[in-house]
């Protein structure tokens, strides 16, 4: 299927979820963030079809962008849509963020809904009510490597479904380099945003939460996704 965003030519498997998705990515603009340097060194981690890649190509034409997918079947469409819409300084990596090198287990869904912008590699998805799934086997990096090859990134974008805390403590000692986050936080028994927002605190970030409808909250529910924004103090 086939959509348009601002004469950007934008390529999806499923309808519903690609207006779900361009609601909050493009239309309110949930990943707006806002830097002195025209040409942004900006990490798109869990990637999908390429929404918010193709939002920060808008937002600073000179952007330098690695969009992170592992999922083959909508990497597909991310290549796609980076090569139609002829973006350049974007790089497609395929594979998952982990804390190993190697291979990782993926779990995708099974149904014929095809509603992949909640592949993960916890099974039943963040929140374990994904019944229907199917494991694949993607390749994984260690992100924290990846991270070394950088004196600075501009804006890390996580939408990784639930391993964002143990990916940002992976970093410890190099989070200097990253100037702001912006990270959707996925309650899940491994995690807790407490502890994070303190890491984050005392790693030097001044902390901000968001809801999908892109406004500002002081407080959430347990069970509620939160778009966490961290910029660095100063």
């Amino acid at each position: 299927m086939r959509g348009s965003w601002k004469k950007m030519v934008v390529n999806y498997d499923q309808d519903v979820e690609w207006h779900d998705l361009k609601r909050e990515v493009l239309d309110r603009q949930i990943y707006y963030f806002q830097t002195e340097n025209p040409a942004p060194v900006i990490v798109d981690a869990g990637a999908h079809i390429g929404l918010a890649t193709l939002y920060f190509k808008w937002l600073y034409p000179e952007a330098r962008v690695w969009a992170f997918e592992p999922n083959p079947h909508v990497r597909a469409l991310l290549e796609q849509n980076v090569a139609e819409n002829n973006l350049t300084g974007v790089t497609v990596m395929p594979q998952a963020v982990s804390n190993h090198a190697g291979t990782a287990k993926f779990y995708i869904d099974a149904t014929d809904w095809r509603w992949w912008s909640v592949g993960s590699m916890r099974r039943g998805a963040w929140n374990g009510e994904q019944k229907n799934q199917k494991e694949i086997t993607v390749e994984s990096i260690k992100f924290s490597d990846f991270v070394q090859n950088f004196t600075t990134i501009d804006l890390l974008k996580l939408d990784i479904e639930g391993s964002e805390q143990a990916i940002l403590y992976s970093l410890r000692g190099q989070l200097s380099k990253i100037k702001q986050l912006i990270f959707e936080f996925h309650p899940t028994r491994e995690q807790n945003l407490t502890d994070l927002t303190r890491f984050l605190r005392k790693s030097g970030f001044e902390i901000a939460f968001k809801n999908r409808k892109n406004q500002k909250i002081n407080a959430w529910h347990d069970g509620e996704l939160v778009l966490v924004e961290a910029e660095r103090e100063g």
